[in-house]
């Protein structure tokens, strides 16, 4: 897949060739994240049928207790704040109605779209830098467009899984250049795709390489050139 806007990131940041998540699953992975536990510490095993305990300390606790503005904008309802990763965030994003959840044969297909996503995070970027001047800030920004089912767009040469990543570099490029050089940008993922390599299409059943390898790259404040 083409992707101009995190190449450029990772040229003037640090990339980290050889990162793994801990499990292919998104709900567990991000909770990992979040608390910098391993599943079976921190109890969400799977993506749904669980709930962060109270007693686990999440990074946005942390932040918040510190001072810092903190927000997150999911676009997942295996996200979704009832599963208590919304603790300790002052906003937590998670637009989604019952009815939408009943509607789909599984619920890992309730999404919003990366563009409705990021606008969002944009808009709260601009104003609480506006009416907090001098606060610190922490965004958790998360998109969902690579996941299935995939979407054909431009620039995948015909593959519906990398146009879709294509499309999600175009989208986050507006986000990037929303927090500008000052800001600390970390982009990774909760897992990777099989698409068949080891005999699996998607993700969550196997543990191969093509599942648990991920992006992650780390553009410190002015970046490093």
């Amino acid at each position: 897949a083409r992707t101009p806007a995190l190449d450029a990131l990772a040229s003037s940041g640090v990339l980290f060739r050889e990162a793994h998540s801990v499990t292919p699953l998104t709900l567990p992975a991000h909770a990992s994240m979040l608390t910098g536990r391993y599943p079976r510490n921190h109890g969400l095993r799977d993506n749904g049928g669980f709930r962060l305990a109270d007693d686990v300390p999440t990074l946005a606790e942390t932040l918040t207790a510190g001072g810092y503005a903190t927000a997150a904008f999911v676009s997942a309802f295996v996200l979704d704040g009832s599963w208590g990763l919304e603790r300790g965030f002052e906003t937590y994003r998670d637009p989604f109605h019952p009815q939408e959840v009943s509607g789909v044969g599984a619920f890992g297909e309730v999404e919003l779209p990366s563009a409705e996503v990021v606008n969002a995070a944009v808009s709260w970027w601009k104003t609480s830098g506006r009416e907090r001047p001098g606060v610190p800030r922490f965004a958790w920004v998360h998109v969902y467009d690579p996941h299935t089912p995939w979407q054909a767009h431009s620039g995948g040469d015909g593959d519906p899984y990398r146009g879709e990543i294509a499309y999600v570099d175009g989208v986050l490029a507006r986000l990037y250049d929303a927090v500008g050089k000052n800001a600390v940008i970390v982009v990774t993922s909760d897992h990777g795709e099989g698409l068949w390599d080891g005999g699996e299409r998607e993700h969550g059943v196997l543990l191969g390489r093509a599942v648990t390898r991920v992006p992650f790259v780390v553009r410190p404040p002015g970046g490093l050139n």
